[in-house]
């Protein structure tokens, strides 16, 4: 099996072994870019998928400026002094919007206190479409949302579980601070067989009976079980997968591999259905794949908001439930056409989550403070997400070998692009296993490929059409998953379907090549400079629809001057209050014991734990 490798312009055995620090040559036309305006222009399949649909509206409008009507939280009772707690009230302010069927809740600039009460937390919800959160900015001078208590709920008794994994039972439940979903569980009730075939990157599907599907309609594309495989791992067969991978093979409860994407109707015809935008694979249709309804709230959004957390903690991977979701910020599902933008997410070890979502937006915002689990909950089961123009500013905790998980995708996640993002430098790609496939990473900074996480028995981590473009590895790793000398992208740590890398500059290190579909131009950048800007460039007749310059524009005012918070060494009331707090909690929660010291653990958190001036801790 030969992989279809690209000549570069930089020859492959210098490659290996250089490390290209000093700035890239100017760069030349990508091959790769050269074939995909080709193939548009004569109907033949891309070696690209044609990632322009991701983003609110399918990246063809801009997000709104919404004008009202406004509903003021002020008005419903919110101080917005860092005092009261405000939660009831914007929750009041919400269900009042809701009401009248939409508008802007507004929080004029002041600092929120919410989730005050230990005996009382709960998120804050939205269940209708049609609702923006706003704030006065989430630079210095704006709003800030403090969430002061933890969001998962212990049980009394739920401790010492000697590594029982319990985290979806009743003795602990994790929640996110502000959940945005319908308020009905998806029903999908209508369920039609495809009965044609279709070509990747192709818009119509023949089904049996499209009677009840409806121009403007949302629909679920999906496929279950093992006859899908083949045509998702090629040009690997079934037997080169390792038998650890159990899900793939059918060998778990899970009954194999699960995939879906989202579309929107464009319109039918008979029993054909032609779709706003392409399907991400091949479609056959004795493979069982079949259309559903795709239960849905839209055009919700969240603006120019801090939220600030109370995560400061010396963060440990699956040590206990609190270091992994003590505190959750925002969590959206089953939403489409929506967006999160100019938001700065501080102090949370789980900072946003966009799950079984379509089409939506997350841009201009910056992750900062103290380091935790995750930066994204992986875009599970979610289609044409995009994540742009942000930057990761975590604090990484020196002496402490576990790292936060990166950007990256899971659980049939499919046409998700990172744009223009910039990673923690040692921070690891992120792909989750559970079936993505057809993702761009796309002039991303930072980072690299030396491990994803997820269990093994759902690898691979992502199956075909990884792109990776013009991605600057700015320090390459020090070691390789499964004892590797270099980057191997099967079998191990990730497991990747044939990933393409186009223009991969910077600190380089050893690939194996046989284990890369596409490898142009290793150490210089080529043109276009953005993947995404040139392919909704070519979609709109050779320019990108304006509000791709705004967006550029509103991120470089946006990217500075954010508000003071609290770090974990302060040696202050509160960070002492929190401490104390923090380490209980995370004794109390369900544990895996091998990450405790065995003779002392709360003693080593606590070890851990310095103040930042040298002095002993305060009294709360």
């Amino acid at each position: 099996m030969k992989p279809p490798i690209v000549i570069p312009r930089i020859a492959l055995s210098a490659i290996v072994t250089l490390a290209m620090t000093s700035s890239p040559a100017r760069a030349a036309e990508s091959p790769t870019w050269q074939q995909f305006v080709q193939s548009r222009s004569n109907g033949a399949e891309p070696i690209l998928p044609d990632f322009s649909f991701a983003g609110y509206h399918a990246g063809a409008d801009p997000i709104p400026d919404i004008k009202g009507p406004i509903f003021d939280v002020t008005k419903f009772g919110a101080k917005g002094d860092g005092k009261a707690d405000d939660q009831d009230a914007i929750q009041k302010t919400i269900k009042a919007a809701e009401g009248k069927g939409g508008g802007v809740v507004f929080f004029p600039p002041g600092t929120y206190r919410v989730n005050a009460d230990m005996n009382k937390r709960r998120p804050i919800t939205i269940s209708q479409g049609h609702i923006v959160l706003r704030g006065g900015g989430a630079t210095k001078g704006g709003t800030i949302i403090l969430i002061d208590e933890p969001t998962i709920q212990i049980k009394p008794g739920s401790e010492k579980t000697d590594g029982k994994d319990i985290s979806n039972g009743s003795e602990v439940a994790g929640e996110w601070m502000i959940r945005i979903q319908p308020k009905k569980a998806p029903n999908n009730g209508l369920s039609v067989k495809v009965t044609g075939d279709t070509a990747r990157e192709a818009f119509t599907l023949t089904v049996e009976n499209a009677s009840h599907i409806k121009q403007g309609m949302w629909i679920t594309l999906g496929a279950k079980g093992q006859a899908v495989v083949p045509d998702m791992i090629a040009p690997y067969k079934e037997s080169d997968m390792p038998e650890t991978w159990k899900r793939i093979h059918g060998t778990d409860s899970k009954m194999g591999m699960e995939v879906e994407e989202h579309h929107l109707v464009k319109s039918v015809q008979g029993n054909r259905i032609t779709l706003r935008e392409p399907v991400k694979t091949v479609i056959k249709a004795s493979h069982g794949w079949t259309v559903s309804e795709y239960q849905n709230i839209a055009e919700i959004g969240v603006e120019d908001i801090c939220f600030q957390g109370g995560w400061l903690g010396k963060y440990v991977h699956h040590r206990s439930y609190t270091d992994d979701n003590g505190w959750a910020a925002l969590k959206m599902n089953n939403v489409v056409d929506s967006w999160i933008r100019r938001c700065a997410v501080i102090n949370f070890n789980m900072c946003l989550g966009v799950d079984d979502c379509a089409y939506t937006s997350v841009m201009q915002c910056v992750l900062g403070g103290t380091m935790g689990h995750m930066a994204f909950d992986n875009l599970r089961r979610s289609t044409g997400i995009l994540i742009g123009l942000m930057d990761d500013r975590l604090e990484h905790q020196k002496g402490l070998k576990d790292t936060t998980h990166g950007i990256g995708v899971a659980g049939s996640a499919v046409s998700s692009v990172f744009w223009r993002y910039t990673m923690q430098l040692e921070e690891s790609f992120d792909m989750h296993g559970n079936f993505p496939y057809a993702t761009l990473f796309d002039r991303v900074e930072g980072g690299n490929f030396s491990g994803s996480g997820g269990p093994v028995q759902s690898f691979p981590n992502h199956l075909q059409h990884f792109v990776a473009w013009n991605f600057n590895q700015r320090k390459a790793p020090t070691k390789f998953a499964n004892h590797k000398e270099e980057y191997d992208f099967w079998g191990g740590r990730p497991s990747l379907v044939m990933p393409m890398f186009v223009g991969m500059y910077g600190e380089l290190a050893p690939i194996n090549l046989k284990t890369v579909g596409l490898y142009e131009s290793p150490g210089q950048p080529v043109e276009p400079e953005s993947l995404y800007e040139a392919q909704l460039a070519l979609r709109f007749g050779g320019k990108c629809p304006a509000w791709v310059a705004q967006a550029k524009a509103d991120w470089a005012k946006m990217n500075t001057n954010l508000p003071d918070f609290p770090r974990g060494g302060d040696n202050t009331p509160w960070v002492a209050k929190k401490r104390l707090q923090t380490i209980q909690m995370i004794l109390d929660s369900p544990m895996v014991k091998e990450y405790f010291d065995k003779t002392d653990p709360k003693g080593t958190i606590i070890k851990q734990w310095p103040t930042s001036n040298g002095q002993p801790w305060i009294t709360p």
